[in-house]
């Protein structure tokens, strides 16, 4: 015979209010409360810059960046927590955004990236992919497939970086097509901003092994106004034009977006 209360499958907190001595359980209950096991670390720290690069591809945007980017790319260093981000049209042109930041990283340190983990989606298991790798020598790690637990650098940085951007855009009372400028933003100050993977050290610093300057800091999407050379105004129109400041704490990488009559749409990478 069946016991009566093992027919509408309680769990087991219910079962012990009928009777504590009583140990049982049904097949069918076995199976719908299976609980996938804990994800351990399975890598030490590494100990030298691009040792061990991270990659993670961000999910789609809602909207359409101003340079026509759907998604966006991001590549952290395991050793300093370094990180970079480029927004993308498509996903197929991953392989584009990454040997440019190749080229770039390891032009400036003069050093060669040994690893690169990244998940295991289709972008990186092309045969263009594994053969660039190939060529450069560097060894490929992949994740299991929807098993984005394994990946835990790239996914918490990439959930923060959404997160940051939506309150920089609500808070600027920006479109949300703005939002690779805030992407942007949001990395420049991860690095500027100490981690807690690298005992409190500031990224920026430690990757550069040089001290910073945080002088140049402004609230993203403040309102400021832009002279308008000479030759690019007319007569009758001021001489001022109201923009909004993305980024100002560096003269070299002055970022203006016009939401005026004259809109110039700065171009994302």
């Amino acid at each position: 015979t069946v016991a009566w209360w093992t027919r509408p499958h309680v769990t087991n907190r219910a079962r012990k209010v009928f009777n504590t001595r009583l140990h049982f359980e049904s097949s069918a209950c076995k199976i719908r409360f299976l609980q996938t096991l804990p994800i351990r670390e399975t890598y030490s720290k590494s100990r030298q810059r691009l040792e061990l690069i991270h990659n993670g591809l961000c999910a789609s945007m809602p909207e359409r960046s101003l340079g026509g980017s759907w998604y966006f790319i991001t590549f952290v260093d395991d050793c300093t927590r370094k990180v970079w981000a480029y927004s993308l049209r498509s996903k197929d042109k991953a392989l584009v955004v990454f040997s440019r930041w190749l080229a770039e990283v390891e032009n400036r340190t003069r050093q060669r990236v040994k690893t690169l983990r990244s998940y295991n989606g289709g972008e990186y298991t092309s045969q263009a992919f594994k053969q660039y790798l190939l060529n450069k020598g560097i060894r490929h790690q992949k994740t299991v497939s929807y098993t984005p637990m394994q990946n835990e650098v790239t996914e918490p940085i990439n959930r923060t970086i959404q997160e940051r951007v939506t309150t920089m855009l609500q808070h600027a009372s920006l479109k949300l097509e703005f939002w690779a400028e805030a992407v942007h933003t949001a990395i420049y100050l991860i690095n500027l901003s100490p981690s807690k993977a690298i005992k409190l050290h500031v990224p920026q610093a430690v990757w550069l092994r040089t001290q910073l300057n945080y002088k140049g800091l402004c609230i993203f999407g403040f309102e400021a106004y832009a002279h308008i050379p000479r030759e690019k105004k007319d007569k009758a129109s001021a001489p001022l034009e109201k923009v909004h400041l993305s980024r100002l704490w560096d003269r070299r990488q002055l970022r203006l977006l016009t939401l005026g009559p004259r809109a110039q749409k700065a171009n994302q990478k």
